[in-house]
């Protein structure tokens, strides 16, 4: 274990920020980092602070794959069990096949059922497509209708022998699936099961008025410049609030992701309530797929991403976590106890890999001693 500086911490990170709020690439950010159960680094710039509420966008899948990992130790729903057990209309994959120019050429039957296993590691054969781009507002309307579009598509590549990045089918399935099971509204459930026990009082798809005094507006960078738009009232994208998306739609805040975070770095229990199994929770942190499904320094988990090998540099093997459109992101090292949170909204980028994630990673990292 190699730990961190907390003064080289504060000035690499705080410097980098300020540099780029005076290039206009962000502007309402709030971060913290925490190691070994000691909060490390907690800054804000701008207008926000630990409380502003942000749009997680993709940060959301960590939460449901938390809700699904939940409903499994209750004995609610199996993993490996096929998901046509709980919605028929999901039996009976076919998967188009395509020639060497990547054209559609027809479509033959899955050779392996959909589980929510593979549901959860992007490997149920539902990369976000075209057709998924173009759901009407009526399709949109309720989670049912939605699915139901799902599962009249055929599949992109046979279940569990590839992956593709599921931006919002595979979550949305799980979510409707946890609803059968548990029998309860999926907000109510995960409210109960997982923002209660850590204290996550400002999470969640539906907001208050006093919430919505705090949240923060979307930041565009353009000609150089920050500019500020409203973040959309009642809706995310096209879907309205109520929807509840497993891929995105949740607001929270810098001190109650955090908080998820500790929870996941601590097996399972934050503030000595326990939430998850740790065999759940080391489970969600461990690859899901074989070298030649997934190849790579970052394969899938469950819900999130799983640095494998020394390959990708920033963080050590075994760290996960994952990222949002919006440009929220986090992550949990395992082998240095740093739980990293870093929160912004901004339209022009976001997600995986994007700039202000990664040199937030690489500042961390060279805070080490």
């Amino acid at each position: 274990m190699r730990y961190l500086d907390k003064e080289r911490l504060r000035e690499r990170v705080c410097n980098r920020v300020t540099e780029d709020i005076t290039n206009g690439w962000v502007d309402n950010v709030a971060l913290a980092v925490w190691q070994d159960g000691h909060e490390m680094l907690n800054e804000s710039f701008g207008n926000a602070n630990a409380r502003t509420v942000y749009n997680l966008a993709s940060m959301t899948k960590p939460v449901t794959a938390v809700a699904a990992l939940i409903a499994a130790e209750r004995g609610l729903l199996s993993l490996d069990e096929p998901i046509e057990n709980y919605y028929p209309a999901f039996a009976d994959r076919m998967v188009t096949v395509r020639d060497e120019n990547g054209e559609i050429t027809g479509c033959e039957p899955a050779r392996r059922k959909i589980t929510p296993r593979l549901l959860l590691c992007h490997s149920a054969g539902y990369p976000f497509g075209e057709r998924l781009n173009t759901l009407n507002e009526e399709e949109c309307r309720t989670l049912e209708n939605s699915i139901a579009v799902c599962a009249s598509i055929p599949l992109a590549f046979q279940p569990g022998e590839s992956h593709g990045y599921s931006a919002t089918v595979a979550w949305d399935v799980l979510v409707r699936i946890i609803e059968r099971v548990t029998g309860e509204d999926y907000q109510a459930f995960i409210t109960r099961a997982i923002f209660a026990p850590c204290d996550m009082a400002d999470t969640a798809y539906t907001v208050s008025d006093e919430q919505w005094e705090r949240m923060v507006t979307m930041h565009r960078h353009v000609d150089g410049k920050s500019v500020t738009v409203p973040t959309r009232k009642g809706w995310y994208n096209q879907y309205p609030s109520t929807h509840y998306l497993g891929c995105a739609g949740l607001f929270s805040t810098l001190s109650d992701y955090m908080n998820f975070a500790l929870m996941l770095q601590n097996g399972g229990v934050y503030n000595g309530r326990r939430v998850m199994s740790e065999t759940s929770a080391r489970e969600m942190a461990t690859p899901q797929l074989s070298l030649v499904a997934n190849p790579g320094s970052q394969p899938w988990g469950l819900g999130v991403r799983v640095i494998r090998g020394e390959e990708y540099g920033l963080l050590p093997a075994g760290s996960f976590g994952w990222s949002g459109a919006y440009g929220t992101h986090f992550w949990v090292d395992p082998v240095n106890r740093i739980t990293a949170v870093y929160m912004k909204n901004s339209l022009h980028d976001g997600g995986a890999g994007t700039h202000t994630a990664t040199n937030f990673e690489e500042d961390v990292h060279n805070a080490l001693i």
